[in-house]
């Protein structure tokens, strides 16, 4: 874990440069802590967010997610990256001396090369680079329980998703996605799956001892 200046771009402002630190071990693309998000008012240029929890080594907490215009980093401008906008007054979120963590989901679209005997960071773009960001379209955070992490239990939903007005509520549990039982799943596996617009899927349902079906239809929240 190191730290980068990148130029940060929100729309109908000039370009912002900031020290971001290099998250090697986050699946995120882009977060922006709350220092920065509230001293910069960014939640007023954003077109859309929605509040979703985020767990971590200091228990939950909310966000916002969205996206920015875009992040230069040297040479190469990633375009409406996927940011979560923290909204904690305290914990890791809440450093005012950095302008946010800059994660795997935009480091994978590059061959990083870490110098540290020169203190510098070496990003040679590769096929990943041009793919568009994309975060969850079903309105489902869930979380994998049991002894082998193969129970997926819905943790929240959000509203006005395909989740909530399929009726999904917390505590349901995804018992299996098309017919295919979910212990044969990843979580990993099923987020992804649920990232690809226009999507349907057929979920099956557990609420208590009641079992259902109900069909999801992908679209963008952000």
């Amino acid at each position: 874990m190191g730290f980068a200046v990148a130029r940060l771009n929100l729309p109908g402002r000039a370009p912002i440069e900031g020290n971001f630190r290099i998250d090697t071990g986050g699946s995120h693309a882009l977060i922006l802590q709350s220092p920065f998000v509230k001293a910069q008012k960014v939640l007023e240029t954003i077109p859309k967010t929605i509040a979703v929890p985020l767990a971590g080594v200091g228990g939950e907490t909310s966000v916002r997610l969205g996206r920015v215009q875009s992040l230069q980093l040297g040479r190469v401008t990633l375009e409406n990256p996927v940011t979560t906008f923290a909204q904690s007054a305290k914990g890791a979120l809440a450093n005012p001396n950095l302008t946010g963590n800059i994660g795997d989901g935009i480091l994978r679209r590059f061959k990083a090369i870490f110098d540290y005997r020169n203190r510098r960071m070496i990003l040679e773009p590769n096929s990943h680079l041009t793919e568009s960001f994309e975060s969850d379209m079903s309105g489902i955070v869930l979380t994998a329980e049991g002894s082998k992490f193969d129970v997926f239990k819905v943790f929240y939903v959000v509203d006005n998703s395909p989740a909530s007005e399929a009726g999904l509520r917390v505590g349901d549990i995804l018992t299996a996605i098309d017919g295919k039982p979910s212990p044969t799943l990843t979580l990993d596996a099923v987020r992804e799956m649920f990232k690809q617009k226009g999507r349907e899927y057929l979920l099956s349902i557990k609420r208590g001892e009641q079992a259902s079906e109900v069909k999801l239809k992908l679209r963008s929240l952000i």
